[in-house]
């Protein structure tokens, strides 16, 4: 990939992130002052999440057939058209049409970032992917940082309007300065609505599809509310503490990230399983100690040492056993049927942190231990 297609790349992927960060912070905090119950909420999510595992196989399909710019741009658009119009409505049935189009645009996003930095340079893909998806994270953690300030000073509205007009331009500048290595695949254009849809993965892609089916299970036990509701309920933080711990959640996992690129080829799988089981550890350790100033740095482990390592790794390997000629759809596919794993995890947590607060993430910790002897077999 030319210098300058990546510096263009990487400007429209962190104007994502930052975007992002905002949006994040302050949907709750908008449903909940248009009066959107907290069940209602939940709806509004789990059918953005189906809307998107949807959108996402079939964006991969365009992407063979049209190209890999088209759909990153779309991406990028789909999330401003979210923002910007987000504080327009107030009916949780649009806000749920809403918050589709913004998971649609996440899932769009992370398979076209993969695959495009993949097919822009495969060798150094670790390097650059590390980097690029680093620098997203850390422009999250400002966005979520930026959030508060903008809305308490001006509103929650004016938070979203402002981050839906930067996603515009980052639109505007990747179409007019990204040029990019244009990938099309006339056999594509032949596949029916079964074949797109199907999970008809095979080989190690498949195996890799269930190791992180079993990843983002462990995610969505020990991420979403039981997060924040963790640290409220056991050590009595507040949400202002809790939003930094957010922000510093970010860093955890972005910092990483711009230095997995060093780990030498021959040992991927060997760090994968290293990281899984560290940031597994972490995740089991961390109800059991009695102080917030300990819990905290041993729980930011589980990203530090962990996912900020294993999950540059899982997508070079995702992308070596996908197939050349439909690399789209393959990679989309992997990533949605693996991403499936959240609602489980999702629904379980809430069932073992009734029992205890602390289950979920010990839990979570047991399951990415777990998928670590898996990755033996890669």
């Amino acid at each position: 990939m030319l210098k300058k297609d990546y510096t263009v790349f990487l400007v429209a992927v962190g104007l994502f992130g930052l975007t992002y960060g905002v949006y994040e912070m302050l949907i709750p905090f908008y449903l909940e002052s248009r009066r959107v119950s907290f069940s209602r909420m939940g709806d509004i999510f789990a059918f953005s999440f189906l809307f998107a595992f949807l959108m996402r196989q079939y964006a991969g399909y365009l992407s063979d057939v049209l190209g890999r710019k088209p759909l990153f741009s779309t991406g990028l658009l789909l999330a401003g058209l979210g923002n910007f119009t987000t504080p327009f409505f107030g009916k949780a049935i649009i806000q749920a049409g809403l918050k589709s189009l913004r998971e649609a645009a996440y899932g769009i996003k992370e398979t076209m970032q993969s695959v495009i930095l993949y097919e822009g340079d495969h060798k150094n893909f670790l390097n650059n992917y590390g980097k690029n998806r680093g620098v997203e994270w850390i422009l999250q953690a400002l966005g979520i940082f930026l959030a508060g300030m903008i809305a308490s000073r001006f509103s929650i509205a004016f938070a979203f309007l402002l981050s839906g007009l930067l996603l515009f331009l980052a639109t505007l500048a990747f179409s007019v300065f990204f040029q990019g290595k244009r990938t099309v695949n006339e056999e594509a254009k032949r596949l029916t609505v079964q074949e797109i849809f199907s999970f008809d993965l095979k080989g190690k892609l498949r195996y890799l599809t269930f190791v992180y089916f079993l990843v983002n299970v462990n995610t969505g036990l020990s991420h979403g509310p039981t997060m924040p509701l963790f640290f409220k309920d056991r050590f009595q933080m507040s949400l202002a503490a809790i939003a930094v711990l957010m922000v510093f959640h970010r860093l955890s996992l972005g910092l990483p990230m711009l230095l997995v690129g060093r780990v030498k080829s021959d040992r991927l799988k060997f760090f994968y399983m290293l990281t899984l089981t560290l940031g597994g550890a972490s995740l089991v350790i961390t109800p059991f100690i009695p102080t917030a100033s300990v819990a905290i740095p041993v729980w930011l482990a589980h990203d530090l040492i962990g996912a900020g390592i294993w999950n540059p790794i899982h997508n070079y390997f995702t992308q070596k056993f996908a197939g050349e000629d439909i690399r789209g759809l393959h990679v989309s596919k992997s990533f949605a049927y693996g991403s499936l794993g959240t609602v489980f995890g999702y629904l379980l947590s809430g069932y073992l942190y009734s029992v205890d607060t602390g289950a979920p993430f010990v839990s979570a910790g047991l399951c990415a231990i777990l998928t670590a002897v898996l990755v033996v077999k890669l």
